[in-house]
């Protein structure tokens, strides 16, 4: 997010960078603001009792969904707990997927921030793959059977 800086976004809007510091304080709270509105409102399971397998994967499918439509959203520096409406509606959502468990808050904490982590890296991994096998020019199929043949070369079988 180095291209986004308040002086080139109070160009944009035609005001005068000062005048944007009366509103951002800094380049972080820019980020912060950023990223709650490329998260927008939570969306997935609306009612969370019951099965939370089902709510708490259909909850990491939402982000996955809104890391498809907006990718750099996972650029963005992870700095602490969610902060903004959007972020901690997402929060809230998460939790209320758990809440018919047995875990304790902090636990429950823990879950989603495990599950959200490993949305976001397994979409960042499947991207940066991908960009990887078009730079070599090579369908995904074909990448997926060297590999194949690179591990069976050095795995050995049991």
């Amino acid at each position: 997010m180095s291209g986004a800086t308040l002086p080139k976004i109070a160009a944009a809007l035609h005001v005068t960078p000062m005048s944007l510091y009366r509103y951002i304080g800094s380049k972080d709270e820019l980020v912060v603001l950023m990223a709650d509105l490329g998260l927008g409102p939570a969306t997935g399971p609306t009612e969370s009792r019951g099965d939370w397998r089902t709510h708490l994967r259909r909850w990491a499918l939402a982000q996955r969904a809104i890391f498809q439509r907006r990718p750099w959203l996972t650029r963005l520096p992870v700095a602490g707990p969610p902060r903004g409406p959007n972020a901690i509606g997402w929060m809230d959502a998460g939790l209320r997927c758990l809440r018919d468990t047995d875990l304790d808050w902090a636990a429950q904490v823990g879950v989603i921030t495990v599950v959200s982590g490993y949305v976001r890296q397994a979409f960042v991994l499947a991207r940066e793959l991908e960009a990887g096998s078009r730079a070599a020019g090579l369908e995904q199929t074909q990448v997926e059977q060297n590999y194949g043949h690179d591990l069976a070369e050095l795995v050995d079988p049991v």
